[in-house]
């Protein structure tokens, strides 16, 4: 095997490989970037890297925007030597920090990059280096409208230590995730203003979403980090910052919403996927299962509860926004959406998502059939 610069009309077969790692849909977003690795064997090609340069302030930045081996070559080590030598190459052009955009469930890639120096840069620290230029960080790496990413980064002066990305402490996942509900509720009353006009969000509105998601959000981590409790598997809470992002653009342009509850993952940073569904199966299946069953509840008080009630309002947005919780949590376990929970019940016990999947269904189509 040998890994060298991609020529110019082999552009074509490169791409040919990275669609059938990626699949077409993600394809809508591949590009070459400013310098093209691959890894060739007796004149085919078995994988690429495709990797970007760009300035912060003072900082140079690299980034690894795709790595990929054709399916029937992994195994071999590809990957491996594509960051080898594209490590090599950002030394070359004097690259300070260099990033990668992981999914959180993605093992295969973030322990790739952990061996190679990289560690995952939690928000605070983030701007804590970066400042005013995160923005263009951002944008430069792809770490925009990423649902479920983690932002990795390999820095020339070591400084990638982050409280929040390992073990943090209670207090600050409990911070964490209280900014991740505020800011849910804040999306989802830009959506009434989006629909509805300026006057249709008002304080008791506003109130009832903020409600609305506490509860959906707090019957899910509970029964998450509950189960994690008894499988005896550490986890700790993380939010997805530029999924917020994303939510919010989406209800802003569309009026739709894009529900952002973050996930628990293990607090090891170096751990296997596959290893370890056997107990991240049972996590994400109660909290599915969870919500699954608030859905039912909520749904049948309102058919019985009142609606000249005071807290009624309340109750009906809950009983809405858990059936649209439901859609990216458990019935679309693809992607973009693998890091909700639906996909880690699929992965572990399909006959379960089916029967989760299924329950929800139903609700969807009882709740529709009674308007």
């Amino acid at each position: 095997m040998n890994v060298r610069p991609m020529n110019p009309e082999e552009s074509r077969e490169t791409r040919g490989v990275a669609r059938r790692c990626f699949g077409a849909f993600a394809m809508i977003f591949f590009d070459f970037g400013a310098h093209t690795l691959v890894c060739e064997e007796d004149g085919r090609i078995l994988g690429g890297a495709a990797l970007g340069r760009f300035s912060a302030g003072e900082r140079e930045g690299g980034v690894v925007k795709w790595i990929f081996t054709a399916p029937d070559a992994q195994g071999r080590g590809v990957a491996n030597q594509l960051l080898a030598a594209a490590m090599a190459w950002f030394d070359e052009e004097a690259c300070t920090d260099v990033f990668a955009c992981i999914e959180g469930y993605n093992t295969a890639s973030s322990n790739r990059f952990f061996d190679a120096g990289f560690r995952p840069m939690g928000f605070r620290d983030q701007i804590a280096r970066f400042g005013s230029h995160l923005p263009r960080v951002w944008l430069k790496s792809f770490h925009v409208i990423d649902v479920g990413h983690f932002l990795w980064v390999r820095t020339s002066d070591g400084e990638t230590a982050d409280a929040s990305a390992g073990g943090a402490s209670t207090a600050t996942q409990l911070a964490g995730w209280s900014v991740t509900v505020v800011l849910n509720a804040v999306m989802l009353a830009m959506v009434t203003v989006r629909t509805g006009g300026p006057g249709s969000i008002t304080a008791e509105r506003a109130l009832h979403l903020l409600v609305a998601v506490t509860l959906l959000f707090s019957v899910r981590i509970a029964a998450m980090l509950l189960t994690a409790r008894v499988v005896k598997l550490p986890l700790r809470y993380r939010p997805w910052e530029t999924g917020l992002l994303l939510s919010g653009l989406v209800g802003v342009l569309f009026g739709g919403i894009f529900l952002i509850p973050g996930s628990v993952y293990p607090r090891s940073l170096r751990w296997r996927y596959r290893e370890l569904l056997p107990k991240l199966g049972p996590v994400a299946a109660m909290g599915a299962g969870e919500l699954v069953s608030l859905g039912w509840v909520l749904w049948l008080l309102t058919r019985f509860v009142d609606p000249g009630v005071g807290w009624y309002g309340a109750l009906a947005t809950a009983a809405a926004l858990t059936r649209v919780m439901l859609v990216f949590d458990v019935v679309l376990p693809v992607f973009p959406l693998v890091c909700y929970n639906g996909r880690r019940v699929l992965d572990w016990k399909p006959a379960i998502w089916a029967l989760l999947a299924a329950a929800s269904g139903a609700l969807l189509v009882v709740s529709a059939m009674a308007r």
